[in-house]
């Protein structure tokens, strides 16, 4: 499959890759915290604070660090559910003090 000739370039994928390699570096083993939202703790009541509003997590998580990002119309809530994996452990639609 990427032995034939690309139309538009008149290369061969497969040693195109072999150069463009040489340039590529290895990313790193954890997204930028940036990308994971803002870092907040797991209260003992197994809530989190987002915009001075409480949003509920799942049990086990309590005094956790976790991290927030607003999705659209929703609050995502994403965790170390592994040592070194990230997963999003909830989701919350976006609510207003009060």
């Amino acid at each position: 499959m990427n032995s034939r000739r690309h139309r538009a370039t008149g290369r061969i994928p497969a040693d195109r890759l072999d150069i463009e390699r040489t340039t590529l570096h290895v990313l790193p083993p954890e997204p930028p915290a940036f990308a994971l939202g803002e870092e907040r703790v797991v209260s003992s009541d197994r809530t989190i604070s987002f915009n001075a509003v409480r949003y509920s997590t799942s049990p086990g998580y309590t005094s956790a660090r976790v991290w927030c990002r607003v999705v659209g119309e929703e609050l995502s809530i994403t965790a170390r559910t592994n040592p070194g994996d990230l997963s999003e452990i909830w989701r919350h639609q976006l609510s207003v003090p009060g």
